[in-house]
């Protein structure tokens, strides 16, 4: 096996090892900081604003990966931007209890039905699932009038932001509670919890773009 540094070649690691202890390198640069590596995995439980230059600010319901716990309260984190700064301990819950929760025989939502992390932890958090609601739920698919604005996770790219009013079409129903459906063109999906069912495609209104 052949290394190669710049214009030099070496036979093996162990020689190319041994040849840069004896050298000063007066010509290398840093071409990036090595990541380092998370601690643990949070979610945050409230939102925060950084006050300081040092801060990272964050939304209720975001991930952060904790690299470094320099003081008791204030702990180095990175988002999923790979912007680094300090956050707030007491702000955060460990990330694998809080799954951990949400798959118990208690919960209604069970992780081969989550179809997306963060906003589907927001809903939960935000609304209770009634078995009775889903029996009565009609074929699909149907229209159904938003009864509640919606604004998901900045990170949840398959999440629909909704606006109370609105008319879109589910597609369909999960038994977690979350529907896919189409609004103004878009696919996405969002908690059977945010609207009310008008009806079928064929007799609803058809919605109104915004």
């Amino acid at each position: 096996m052949n290394v190669k540094i710049a214009d030099q070649y070496f036979v093996d690691i162990p020689a190319l090892l041994n040849h840069f202890k004896m050298r000063i390198l007066a010509n290398v640069s840093l071409v990036c900081p090595l990541r380092k590596t998370a601690i643990n995995r949070m979610i945050a439980l409230y939102s925060f604003e950084g006050q300081e230059p040092a801060d990272l600010s964050f939304e209720k319901n975001e991930i952060l990966d904790i690299i470094e716990k320099p003081q008791e309260e204030w702990w180095e984190a990175r988002n999923a931007l790979g912007n680094v700064g300090l956050v707030p301990g007491n702000y955060l819950a460990q990330f694998d209890e809080v799954l951990m929760q949400r798959d118990s025989p208690d919960s209604l939502v069970s992780s081969e039905n989550r179809l997306s992390g963060a906003s589907v932890l927001s809903d939960i958090n935000d609304d209770v699932l009634n078995n009775a609601q889903l029996s009565e739920t009609p074929n699909m698919p149907t229209l159904a009038r938003v009864i509640l604005d919606r604004r998901p996770n900045v990170y949840d790219t398959e999440a629909l932001r909704l606006k109370k009013g609105d008319l879109l079409k589910v597609t369909k129903l999960h038994p977690s509670g979350i529907c896919e459906g189409i609004l103004n063109g878009k696919k996405g999906t969002f908690p059977f919890t945010y609207v009310e069912f008008v009806g079928d495609t064929d007799t609803a209104a058809t919605p109104t773009p915004v």
